[in-house]
Parts: structure tokens; sequence; C-alpha cells
């Protein structure tokens, strides 16, 4: 996100009426930008709660609540990225999925690998939790808000000794998505939230991705030794084939798995800018 995003930095239009639409005014603009009125922000950051609340409450059994202090600190933190952080791992609508279920989940302990700025914000606004985050690459932002909890290091050799229950992993980084489940669950983690593990589709847009991805994962009878998938951006290729080690790994990741609960789509209550949107929704994974 950009600084010139935020209601500070645009300035309000007073151009022309467009011939096609009435109700938009065309001016000059010398750079992308986005805002959107403080009062009209609050109420739809409110609807965005009360949607992610009652998606999650289907599929979990909520010891929490998103309480009007829970609220509160979601505001406070998103206002506080788009004036200052401009995090590029802080995603709006993804930070508030996050905050809304860690609030009615109440776990003991969230560890965050590959600590994502918005999956640090959600754990510190809303949970009374012990928080950890495990990353050997972490934006500034994401480093300053763990402190003191921000472990240099690896999810999968990070010794977490006996887990309180009703722990959960945020996975988050590139590593191989199977491989990240396989590590939680024999840790004694609960459940993790998958992010960065889209389909195909979602692979081939994004670059470096966490292949084999969760969808990869639940579908892992589609695959088999030999199958490739090459990709490229502007700078470098990407080829993948899938080997026995690969395929055994998606097939035991996928014997762990109880329920995959896709994030809800929060896209028609958070007005978000292109570049904040993600080529896939998080899920929430529960092991057997």
């Amino acid at each position: 996100m950009k600084p010139a995003r935020t209601a500070k930095t645009v300035a309000m239009s007073s151009g022309k009426p467009s011939k096609k639409n009435p109700y938009i005014l065309l001016s000059d603009a010398t750079a992308p930008s986005f805002a959107i009125g403080a009062a009209l922000a609050d109420r739809l950051l409110g609807a965005a709660i009360d949607a992610a609340d009652a998606y999650f409450r289907q599929y979990v059994a909520a010891t929490g609540s998103v309480t009007d202090e829970y609220r509160a600190a979601i505001a406070k933190t998103l206002a506080f990225n788009r004036e200052t952080a401009a995090s590029p791992t802080f995603r709006e609508d993804e930070f508030v999925a996050t905050a809304v279920l860690v609030a009615l989940l109440e776990p003991e302990l969230v560890v965050l690998a590959g600590a994502k700025a918005d999956a640090v914000a959600a754990a510190y606004a809303t949970s009374k939790a012990r928080v950890l985050a495990v990353a050997k690459d972490a934006d500034t932002f994401a480093r300053a808000i763990a402190r003191d909890t921000f472990v240099e290091g690896d999810f999968g050799a990070h010794d977490f000794g006996t887990l309180p229950s009703g722990s959960l992993a945020h996975i988050a980084d590139d590593k191989p998505t199977a491989r990240r489940l396989l590590e939680a669950e024999a840790k004694g983690f609960d459940a993790a939230v998958v992010t960065n593990s889209p389909g195909i589709t979602g692979i081939v847009r994004q670059g470096l991705s966490a292949v084999p991805t969760l969808p990869m994962i639940v579908h892992a009878d589609r695959f088999a030794v030999g199958d490739t998938i090459s990709w490229s951006n502007r700078r470098r290729r990407f080829d993948v084939t899938v080997t026995e080690a690969m395929l055994d790994e998606m097939q035991r990741a996928r014997d762990v798995i109880d329920r995959v609960v896709p994030f809800p789509s929060l896209e028609d209550e958070i007005a978000l800018p292109l570049e904040d949107r993600s080529p896939a929704r998080p899920a929430l994974v529960l092991f057997r």
C-alpha cells in the first residue's frame, strides 16, 4: 500500500461530471491513489467485522466474541497502517478476518510462521494469548509489532515445548504448505490459518509459491509422479515436477486435516485497492 491512499494525501475532487456517469467527477491525476471518507470507512469496517463474525460462527465453536474493545483495536490498527506504516505485507481484509477468528477462538498461543504484518497485528489486536512470531524474513512493521516475541528462525526447527490446548499456527511463508501443516500437527497445534497457498491459477500469478499448496493437498489424488507445472513472471521462470517425496508429503498432510474453512470474502465490505487483493483466500485448517 502507498501513502497516497490515505485521506490525508488525497484532495477532494473538483472536476467535471462524467458523461457516462453523472455521479463521478473527472479530474487530472498524476499517480494511483485511493481514499474513502472516515465515516463511511467506519461503517464498512463494522459491516466487515459482523460479516466475518457470522461466517466463522458457522464453522467453529466460538468461546470468545468480538467485543467493543476488540473492534476499537482493529480500527486503530487499520488507521495506523494506512497513515503510518503502509506495510507491503498488510492486507486489510485478511487482517480483519484473522482478527475476528482469533477473537472467537481465544487460543492460549498463536504462533506465526513467516511473520506477515497483517497476521502479527491481528494476533495482538484481538488476543490475550501469548504470541510468538517465528521467521527468517519479516518486514519492519511485523518486527516492530512483534517486539520481544519475534524469533529469527524456522518454524519447523523451533522447539515450542508442550503446547496449550487450542494453540493456533498461522502459516504465511513460502515453504511447502504440506510440510508446514505436518510440522504444525506434529508439534501439537489444533488448527492452522494458511495463507499464500492458492490453487493453480493463483500460483502462476504470484511467482514463488508454497508448493504443494493447500488446494493441491486437499486434491492430492489428482496428481501423479512426473506431473509438471511451469510459469514465469517478468524476471524468473518457475518449474515444478511432482516427485514421489512431494506426493507422499501431500497425501500425509491431507490425512491429518479434519476440515478446511476458507476465509470469507470481505471485498464487498472493505473497499480494497486492486494491489491489495490476494490471489487466494486464506483458510482455517482444523486437524484431526
